[in-house]
């Protein structure tokens, strides 16, 4: 009987719906949204993970009425939240293209540092991942919970950085560019140190994007890490579409580069054939981002940095590839 049930019940039903990528009809949800005005309240931490996870998955966003029922119940059980939860809370709300209200996110990070010691490379990555797709910017209530996020967070990932992947990496920093905050000298230097050793794992997009953090905060890379850059590209450049090529071609420059000895075995964006389309939104978005790109600021090197407390970055430049990728650290089990 669908009305003998509980709260477990409800989330596990939209869980196995998620997971076999079967979006249940109007009827079910009706029936499913009844039943979660009742039990909602009552659901564990893993529960609530799991629902908001199903809804991203499924692409189905949820009813107001229900997001206000779930943000009740998150209100009361953050404390209760593992990392794991909370890293699956944060990805479903990119995927959902929820922007969360400020006392969400001061209890999100007030749940998730004292527990950051738990945390994979993997979930450090989403984390940040996640911020930067949501545009995060802390206000002055916020800052001072956002800074003991970001410290303790950074501590973790230099414990953690030697067994992150090339995707991991780049979606870090590409996080920090979003967010407009440097990080700090160890921080920087233990990203670049995994960087030359993963650096066969990029493709096109990612070098893309890795040069593109780079360049927005100002941060000039070491030569290892110049030469580990420049020989994945040139392995990748001929696969890149329009988009990455622009990108790279606007922050090769900035990060101390040759624009030639980059771009040598690359045919121009008009002569390469490419087998990706640009939709009207993405290509203003480039093209937005190339006209703001003057203001160079003040380059920062590499092997030269020394301070560790995160700082603002100096521009205000448009992220010209959003990350897309599926977060890494995977679907939650049952």
């Amino acid at each position: 009987d669908f009305f003998s049930v509980d709260g477990v019940t409800i989330a596990s039903f939209l869980w196995a719906f998620a997971r076999l990528d079967i979006r249940p009809t109007d009827a079910f949800m009706q029936k499913w949204y009844d039943l979660a005005q009742v039990f909602t309240r009552y659901m564990s931490p893993q529960e609530l993970a799991h629902v908001l996870w199903a809804f991203g998955r499924l692409s189905l966003r949820p009813s107001d009425a229900f997001l206000q029922q779930w943000l009740a119940a998150f209100d009361q059980k953050s404390n209760q939240f593992d990392v794991t939860e909370l890293t699956r809370v944060a990805t479903a709300l990119v995927q959902l293209k929820i922007y969360p209200p400020e006392p969400l996110m001061l209890q999100w990070c007030r749940a998730f540092t004292p527990r950051v010691i738990d945390a994979s490379g993997a979930q450090l990555a989403d984390a940040l991942w996640a911020f930067g797709r949501l545009g995060i910017r802390p206000s002055v209530s916020l800052h001072a919970e956002w800074t003991r996020f970001l410290s303790s967070w950074a501590f973790q990932f230099r414990a953690n950085a030697s067994t992150m992947t090339a995707t991991q990496l780049v979606n870090v920093l590409w996080g920090f560019a979003r967010l407009e905050v440097r990080p700090g000298a160890e921080t920087l230097k233990a990203w670049a140190r995994r960087m030359v050793e993963v650096a066969p794992e990029l493709d096109a997009r990612l070098a893309a994007n890795a040069l593109w953090a780079l360049a927005k905060l100002k941060v000039r890379p070491s030569s290892k890490l110049s030469a580990a850059w420049m020989e994945a590209w040139q392995r990748e450049a001929s696969f890149a579409d329009e988009s990455a090529l622009k990108v790279v071609r606007w922050a090769t420059p900035l990060v101390g580069l040759d624009v030639k000895a980059v771009f040598a075995e690359v045919s121009s964006p008009e002569e390469q054939t490419t087998t990706n389309t640009i939709d009207a939104s993405q290509e203003q978005r480039h093209r937005s981002s190339l006209e703001e790109c003057a203001d160079q600021g003040n380059d920062v090197n590499l092997q030269e940095l020394d301070r560790e407390a995160p700082q603002p970055a100096a521009t205000t430049l448009e992220s010209p590839l959003d990350r897309d990728d599926t977060p890494t650290s995977g679907s939650p089990g049952p």
